[in-house]
C-alpha cells in the first residue's frame, strides 16, 4: 500500500486465520481451515516499489507470499481458501463475505507497505479497532504471534502490533493484517523481491498459525521396528507422522531403560535408518524422534529392539555336479551351504574369479548359470564361499561339450549314397558280411572302388573324422575328407586333403614305406603325400576292423592320426581350410594284393564356434548414401544373422550387409550372429553414423523492403540435427529482425538493404556436418514514380500519348489504366491511343510494380473536344443599298459548351456577326453593285483546345434595286425596276402619299432577268408605286 503518512491508509483484505482447538490428527494442522487474502490484484496494484513503475508491486508479493504459504499450510495438512490466486481485482467486501461464508478457524490478510519518504522501514501487524465481534482477545493474540514471528523471520525493525478499522476486520472469525516491510525502501524491496525473502515471509505467517494453534513441536514418529540384518547390523523403519521435520533423531541403547546415546541423524522424510558395526549375538534397543529447527524435538517414538545374528563360519553340505552337454546348452552349477552370518559367493573357473557379464550370471549366488555353453567354457568350476568368519572353497565341478557331428554314415541304408569318381570307377554296395554297428557297411571288392560324398556343410576349426576299416592284410582301402576352392567336390582347386587308411607307396619326404603300419596322407601347406602312421606304440597290421582318427587341433596347424585309440602321428605345418567333401574306396596301384575291405561308420565331427576374423568396421555415411558392414570368419560357419541395436534384420544373412539410401533411421548399432552347431558368435558392434546430407536446398529471393524473408532448408541425417545460418560467411544469431538462425527456417522480418546477401545454413550433427548452396537475398527498393502522366486535352481524332518516368529495383512492370480499369496490353512506360473520341476522355493512370512491391500514379485526365458542326449556308445575291442577313446555324456534340461565330479574313467592309447569335448583316452601298465578295463564317467552341468549323458562301450585289420606268400602256401602268434572277418582288402602292399604309398589288413576281416588270390598272387620278423584294 502507498500511505501519504505512517498511518496506512488500508483497504485491504485480511488473509484470515482462525484456528480452532481440537486434537491433533496425524499432520499437525490437519483438520484446520485457513483463509488467506493476498492483498490488492489486478487492477488495482497496490503499493508501487522504490523505483518506479514496471517493476514488481505490493499485489505481486503479497501473491507471492501467499501462494508459498498455501503450500506449507498444505503440506501439514491444513485445509486453505485464497480470496485471489491469480493477479485479478476482487471486491474488498467480496473478501470479506467469503470469509464469513467459509467460516475458517482463522484468516490471515498480507501485504506490504509504503511511503513518500524512502527512508521509512520495518514490520507492523494491525487487529480490529472497533468490530471485533467478540473476538478482540483473538484477535489480538493472532496479530502479536503474527509480528513476532515476522521480525523473527525477516529481521526488519519492529513497529509493534497496532489496531484500526479495516474492512476485513469484521468478519466474525478473529482476522489481522500484516504489513511485511516497505516497498518503498531499497533495502526492503530488494529483500520481498527475492526468494529468499518470500520464503522466509511465507515461514513466518506458518510459524505463526503453529503457535496460535498451540502446535509447539512437530508430531511424533509411529510404529518403529528394528530387524537384524546380520551379526553387525540392524535394520530400522518408522511411520513419518510430521509435515513440519527438518530431521530424525536416531538414538540407541544396550538396555532397555538406557542410558541413550544419539547416533544418527536423517534427512527429511526419512523412515529407515541402517544401524551397522554392532556386536554379533547383542540386544540393542532404538527410539526416534522428529526435529524442527523452529519448533524443537516431537515426542519420542515407541522403543524397538533386535539381536543381532551369531557368527559362523560357512559349511559346504551339497558340493556343485560335473556335467556333460552338448554345444549351445545352458548349465547350472548349485552349491548348498549353511553359516551365520549372511554367506557370500564367489564362482571360479579353473580357480580365476568370474563375473556377471555375457555368458555368465549369478557368478556371486549359490547357483552359476552358463548359456550357450561351447568348447571355450569347458573346464573346472567351483566356489568360494564367505561370511565374516572364514572362507569355505567347494570341490570341482568339470564342465565337457560334447562334439558337433556335421556328416554322419553308418551304411545301415540298403542304397549307397556316394556319387562315382569321374571317371566312373567301380561302385560300392552295401555288404551285410561285415559291419561295425549294426548290420551294414560299405563293400569294396578287389578291383578298384571309390566314390565321394558331399557334406553339406563346409567344416573348418578344430575338428575329427572317425572311420572303420576292415582289413584282409591285402587290402590298399582308405577314407579321406577334403575341401576344394569351388566348395564341393572336385569343384575348383583341392587345398586340403586328410587321408586315413592302407597304401604301399609313401611319398612324403623322409618317409620309407613299412608293410607293418597303416599310412596315412595330407595334402596342406608344406605336407604333401603318403607317411607312415608309425610313433612309438602305434599298432601294427592286423585283419580285423580298425578304428582310425584324424584330429585337427584348435591352433589349425597341427593334426594328429589315432588308430585303434592310439596316437600313432602327429604332422604339423598344414593350411587351415574347410572341408566339404569325403571319398572312400581303395587305390589302384601298388606291389600289395588288392584284397577284399569294407568301410563303416564314416563321421566328421567339429568342436569350435565360429571365429571372427575381421570385425565390422564402424563408418560415416552421408544420409542418402550406402553404407555396407562385412564380416570375414574362420571354423565352421552354417548361418549368419546380422542386427542392428540388438534387433534382427530381416533377410539380412550373408556375410555383408549393404543398406542404400541410408537416413536417421538406420543409425546406430550394427553386429552380427555367425553360427554353426556349436553355438552363435556375435561380432562386435559397428556404428553407423548418417552425417547430414541437404535434400533441399534454401532458395534465392527478392523481396520488398519493409517484407518478411524466410529461407528454409530439408536436411537428412542422424538426429539430432542442428543449424547454423550464416550471411556471407558470417554466423547469424537471433535478435533484431533475425529469428530461427539455428533452425531450419530462417526469418527476417522488415528486411532492408543492409539484410541483402548470400545466405547459407551449416547443418551439422554428432558426426560431421554439410553446408548448403548459398540462396540470395535481393531486397528490392518499390516503384518510384518520379514523372508522372500528364493531363492531355486533344482534338477528337487525334493520337494521344502517355508516358511515366519510374525508380526501382527491375525489372518493373506496367499496367496502364482507365477509369480504374486495366487496359489490355497496355504494359509498357508509355502508352498511345489513336483516333480519340469523346468516349476516350476521362482518367489514365499507370501502376508500377516490382518484387518489392507497386505503386498507382496520380490521374492524367484526358479531355476529348470535338468540333463544332456548322450548317452551310447558300449563296446570296442582293441589291446594292440593300442590307445582306444570314443566320448561322451550328451545334456542338460536347455537351455543354459554348460556341461563338465569327467571321474570317476577307469579309467586306460592314459585315458583322452576332457572337452569340450568329446572325450576319452587311449593308451594302451602290458602289457595292457588281461585286461578289466570298464571305467565312467560323463557329468556334470554348473547350480545350478550342475547336471551330466554317462555312463559306458568296454574295452577289446586283445594281441597287430602282424602279427604272413607269410607262402607260393601253390603259394600265406598267412598272420596270432592277432584279435580280429568281428572286421574289411585291409591288405596293397607295393612292395618297399622305396615307400611311401601303397595298399589295398582287400577284407577287418572281423575276427572271436582272429587271422585272408589273402591270396595274389604275383606278385612281393617281397612285404611288414601291418595290420590296422579298428574298
Amino acid at each position: 500500500m502507498k500511505p501519504t503518512s505512517l498511518k496506512p491508509l488500508l483497504t485491504l483484505i485480511l488473509a484470515l486465520l482462525f484456528l480452532g482447538a481440537a486434537s491433533l490428527p496425524a499432520l499437525e494442522l490437519s483438520g484446520r481451515k485457513v483463509v488467506i487474502d493476498p492483498g490488492h490484484g489486478g487492477s488495482d496494484p497496490g503499493a508501487t516499489g522504490y523505483d518506479g513503475p514496471g517493476k514488481p508491486n505490493e499485489a505481486d508479493f503479497n501473491l507471492a507470499v501467499s501462494l508459498k504459504l498455501r503450500t506449507l499450510l498444505q503440506a501439514a495438512g491444513c485445509s486453505v481458501v485464497m480470496t485471489r490466486s491469480t493477479d485479478v481485482a476482487v471486491d474488498l467486501y467480496a473478501r470479506r463475505d467469503l470469509v464469513n461464508a467459509e467460516s475458517p478457524h482463522a484468516g490471515l490478510c498480507i501485504h506490504c507497505n509504503s511511503f513518500s519518504d524512502p527512508g521509512a522501514h520495518g514490520t507492523e501487524t494491525f487487529w480490529c479497532l472497533d468490530y471485533c465481534n467478540g473476538v478482540a482477545a483473538e484477535d489480538q493474540d493472532l496479530a502479536t504471534k503474527v509480528q513476532n514471528r515476522l521480525i523473527q523471520f525477516l529481521g526488519r525493525a519492529n513497529r509493534g502490533v497496532k489496531r484500526y478499522n479495516f474492512v476485513m476486520c469484521s468478519p466474525t472469525p478473529p482476522s489481522c493484517l500484516a504489513e511485511m516491510l516497505f516497498v518503498s525502501n531499497q533495502a526492503e524491496f530488494n529483500l520481498i523481491n527475492s526468494t529468499a525473502g518470500q520464503d522466509n515471509a511465507a515461514a513466518a505467517f506458518f510459524y505463526a498459525v503453529c503457535d496460535r494453534v498451540g502446535v509447539t513441536t512437530p508430531a511424533a514418529p509411529s510404529g518403529l521396528t528394528a530387524t537384524a540384518a546380520s551379526a553387525s547390523q540392524i535394520n530400522l523403519s518408522w511411520n513419518d507422522n510430521s509435515g513440519l521435520e527438518h530431521s530424525y533423531k536416531v538414538e540407541r541403547a544396550t538396555a532397555s531403560g538406557g542410558p541413550w546415546t544419539e547416533i544418527a541423524t536423517t534427512a527429511a522424510n526419512a523412515t529407515t535408518y541402517a544401524s551397522t558395526g554392532l556386536s554379533g549375538g547383542t540386544t540393542y534397543y532404538y527410539r526416534v524422534r522428529a526435529y524442527n529447527s523452529h519448533l524443537g524435538n516431537s515426542a519420542y517414538s515407541g522403543t524397538a529392539s533386535a539381536t543381532t545374528q551369531v557368527s559362523g563360519a560357512p559349511s559346504i553340505t551339497s558340493q556343485p555336479a560335473s556335467r556333460t552337454v552338448d554345444p549351445g546348452s545352458t548349465v547350472t552349477f548349485t552349491v548348498v551351504a549353511t553359516g551365520n552370518p549372511t554367506l557370500t559367493y564367489q564362482w571360479r573357473k579353473n580357480a580365476v574369479n568370474l563375473s556377471n557379464g555375457g555368458k555368465y550370471s549369478g557368478a556371486t549366488t549359490a547357483t552359476l548359470t552358463i548359456s550357450n555353453v561351447q568348447q571355450t567354457e569347458v573346464g573346472n568350476y567351483s566356489v568360494v564361499v564367505t561370511n565374516g568368519f572364514g572362507a569355505t572353497v567347494s570341490a570341482n565341478a568339470a564342465l565337457a561339450v560334447n562334439a558337433v557331428i556335421a556328416f554322419y554314415d553308418d551304411f545301415e541304408s540298403p542304397a549307397i549314397n556316394w556319387t562315382n569318381f569321374v571317371p566312373p570307377a567301380t561302385a560300392l554296395t552295401v555288404s551285410t558280411a561285415q559291419s561295425v554297428s549294426p548290420t551294414r557297411s560299405a563293400y569294396v571288392n578287389s578291383s578298384l572302388d571309390r566314390m565321394y560324398r558331399n557334406l553339406g556343410v563346409s567344416v573348418d576349426g578344430r575338428l575329427r573324422i572317425t572311420a572303420w576299416i576292415y582289413d584282409s592284410t591285402q587290402t590298399r582301402s582308405f577314407v579321406d575328407v577334403r575341401g576344394y576352392t569351388g566348395g564341393g567336390y572336385n569343384q575348383g582347386s583341392l587345398v586340403q586333403l586328410f587321408c586315413a587308411g592302407k597304401y604301399n607307396t609313401v611319398t612324403m619326404p623322409g618317409e620309407t614305406y613299412d608293410a607293418t603300419k597303416y599310412q596315412g596322407r595330407v595334402v596342406s601347406g608344406a605336407n604333401n603325400g603318403w607317411f607312415n602312421l608309425n610313433a612309438p606304440g602305434a599298432p601294427a597290421r592286423s585283419a580285423g576292423w580298425h578304428k582310425f582318427v584324424i584330429e585337427r587341433r584348435a591352433d589349425g596347424t597341427t593334426v594328429d592320426f589315432y588308430v585303434d585309440g592310439i596316437l600313432s602321428r602327429t604332422i604339423t605345418g598344414t593350411t587351415r581350410s574347410s572341408l566339404d567333401s569325403a571319398a572312400i574306396g581303395s587305390v589302384g596301384t601298388g606291389s600289395e594284393v588288392l584284397g577284399d575291405s569294407w568301410i563303416d561308420d564314416v563321421k566328421v565331427e567339429y568342436f569350435d564356434l565360429p571365429q571372427i576374423t575381421t570385425q565390422p568396421a564402424s563408418q560415416t555415411v552421408a544420409a542418402g548414401g550406402t553404407a555396407t558392414f562385412f564380416v570375414e570368419t574362420a571354423n565352421t560357419v552354417t548361418a549368419y544373422q546380422w542386427q542392428k541395436n540388438g534387433t534382427n534384420i530381416a533377410g539380412a544373412t550373408t556375410s555383408a550387409l549393404v543398406l542404400s539410401n541410408v537416413q536417421d533411421s538406420d543409425a546406430g548399432s550394427y553386429g552380427v550372429t555367425v553360427s554353426n552347431g556349436a553355438g552363435p558368435v556375435v561380432s562386435a558392434t559397428a556404428t553407423l553414423s548418417v552425417a547430414p546430407a541437404i535434400v533441399a536446398q534454401p532458395l534465392s529471393q527478392t523481396n520488398s523492403a519493409g517484407a518478411t524473408a524466410s529461407f528454409t532448408v530439408t536436411a537428412a541425417g542422424q538426429l539430432p540435427l542442428t543449424y547454423r545460418w550464416q550471411k556471407g560467411g558470417v554466423d547469424l544469431a537471433d535478435g533484431g529482425n533475425i529469428s530461427g538462425a539455428t533452425t531450419p527456417e530462417l526469418t527476417l522480418n522488415a528486411v532492408s538493404q543492409a539484410d541483402a546477401g548470400s545466405y547459407t545454413v551449416a547443418v551439422s550433427n554428432a558426426v560431421g556436418g554439410v553446408i548448403s548452396m548459398p540462396a540470395w537475398l535481393v531486397v528490392a527498393d518499390p516503384p518510384d514514380i518520379v514523372t508522372p502522366p500528364a493531363s492531355q486535352a486533344v482534338a477528337a481524332g487525334s493520337t494521344v500519348t502517355f508516358s511515366v518516368v519510374a525508380n526501382g529495383t527491375p525489372p518493373l512492370s506496367y499496367q496502364w489504366r482507365f477509369n480504374e480499369i486495366a487496359i489490355a496490353g497496355a504494359t509498357d512506360s508509355s502508352y498511345s491511343r489513336p483516333d480519340v473520341q469523346s468516349a476516350d476522355a476521362g482518367n489514365y493512370s499507370v501502376e508500377v510494380s516490382n518484387a518489392a512491391g507497386s505503386t498507382i500514379s496520380p490521374d492524367a485526365t484526358l479531355a476529348v473536344n470535338t468540333a463544332p458542326v456548322l450548317s452551310a449556308i447558300n449563296d446570296l445575291a442582293v441589291h446594292a443599298g440593300a442590307t445582306a442577313t444570314v443566320t448561322a446555324s451550328a451545334y456542338d456534340p460536347d455537351a455543354g459548351q459554348t460556341l461563338t461565330y465569327s467571321l474570317g479574313a476577307g469579309a467586306p467592309a460592314g459585315a458583322t456577326i452576332g457572337a452569340a447569335s450568329g446572325i450576319f448583316t452587311w449593308p451594302t452601298t451602290d458602289g457595292d453593285a457588281g461585286s461578289n465578295p466570298t464571305i467565312t463564317i467560323m463557329a468556334t467552341d470554348d473547350g480545350l483546345p478550342s475547336l471551330s468549323d466554317s462555312t463559306t458562301f458568296s454574295i452577289a450585289v446586283a445594281a441597287p434595286l430602282r424602279i427604272q420606268k413607269v410607262e402607260w400602256v393601253g390603259g394600265r401602268v406598267v412598272l420596270t425596276w432592277t432584279a435580280i434572277a429568281g428572286r421574289n418582288y411585291r409591288v405596293e402602292y397607295k393612292d395618297n402619299i399622305t396615307d400611311l399604309n401601303w397595298s399589295n398589288l398582287p400577284p407577287d413576281i418572281t423575276a427572271s432577268a436582272d429587271t422585272a416588270s408589273k402591270e396595274d390598272a389604275v383606278g385612281a387620278p393617281q397612285r404611288f408605286y414601291r418595290v420590296l423584294s422579298l428574298d
